[in-house]
């Protein structure tokens, strides 16, 4: 088996209208066992060996019903998910700040008892704290924006071969195919990576040719905006390719599969992240959200005018409407 990879690409899943207490139909890790990795605790005279990870993935998301609201929104990378990927050499990370992340273990109430444990090491000698982590596998998660922030890898490895993507950063969909890149620096000097799994065999630059020839929208001169080159919408744009998969062992993605993608495309002059901006409150550092206000009001206009309306419906009929 290849180098485990710095993060391991992982799913919820579960099925509408089977209720609250049927367990997830498919695997948190591309197999059962997740690949048998347990994570290894460098300790004052030797080292500590966690339990098997699968436990804590078990115990924490085999029945995702039951996954607390606080805990997915905190493993969110609009939220504070990434603070668990920051370099500790680069930036300094608090413990309120890990606090604020998504800890989980291989206990009855995983992420209650994860949030205890990372409390409890503010305190507790580092071979104590790390005898309690080997013991019940704490663990730390975020959402997927750090291995796909297209939703395609995790559609495909569930054995989906028609997918239709929302995509605002072409890098994101360039690096799933061969010759792609495998990393990127992340969004901020304090982050780990962003990993990417090459699950097609078509070359990227292929692709890229033919997601040059898709139909695009008119995007329209939108009143009351003064200066019509700071729009923040540059362009709409849609289409579909056709591709074959490649095997991928950490992605949990079998060779040979024809697959089609549904893409849309729209990119614009605003960052993943919001802007950092003096907060008018507190006259604190904070993100301004409200570029994104403006960009979807931009969306809405050019979805809605009448110059894009035969676009628009076969867009809705290819992708969405589709038997």
């Amino acid at each position: 088996m290849p180098d485990i990879p710095l993060y391991t690409p992982a799913k919820f899943s579960i099925c509408l209208g089977d209720g609250a207490h049927k367990q997830a139909p498919l695997p948190f890790c591309a197999t059962a066992d997740c690949f048998g990795n347990r994570l290894l605790y460098p300790v004052s005279g030797g080292a500590l060996l966690s339990r098997p990870l699968w436990e804590g993935y078990a115990s924490a998301f085999s029945n995702v019903s039951q996954v607390g609201l606080l805990g997915v929104a905190s493993a969110s990378s609009a939220f504070l998910g990434p603070v668990v990927l920051q370099r500790p050499e680069t930036c300094e990370t608090s413990s309120t700040r890990l606090l604020q992340s998504a800890w989980f273990t291989s206990g009855n109430d995983s992420f209650l008892e994860g949030t205890n444990n990372i409390l409890a090491s503010t305190t507790l000698p580092p071979t104590q704290v790390a005898t309690i982590f080997a013991h019940t596998s704490t663990q730390a998660i975020m959402d997927g924006a750090f291995t796909d922030s297209t939703g395609i890898l995790q559609a495909v490895a569930a054995g989906a071969a028609d997918v239709t993507s929302y995509i605002s950063d072409l890098r994101s969909l360039w690096n799933l195919f061969a010759g792609g890149n495998s990393t990127l620096n992340g969004p901020d000097p304090c982050f780990s990576n962003v990993l990417f799994f090459q699950i097609f065999s078509t070359p990227w630059h292929t692709i890229e040719a033919e997601v040059k020839s898709f139909k695009c929208l008119k995007v329209p001169s939108i009143e009351g905006r003064s200066d019509p080159a700071g729009a923040y919408l540059t362009s709409i744009c849609f289409g579909t390719v056709t591709t074959t998969t490649a095997e991928n062992t950490f992605a949990g993605v079998e060779g040979g599969r024809e697959v089609k993608l549904h893409i849309v495309i729209v990119e614009s002059t605003l960052d993943s992240l919001p802007f950092p901006v003096p907060d008018f409150t507190s006259g604190q550092a904070g993100l301004d959200w409200r570029p994104y206000g403006r960009l979807v009001t931009e969306i809405s206009t050019t979805m809605g005018s009448r110059v894009n309306r035969a676009a628009v419906k076969e867009l809705a009929k290819t992708f969405f409407l589709r038997a």
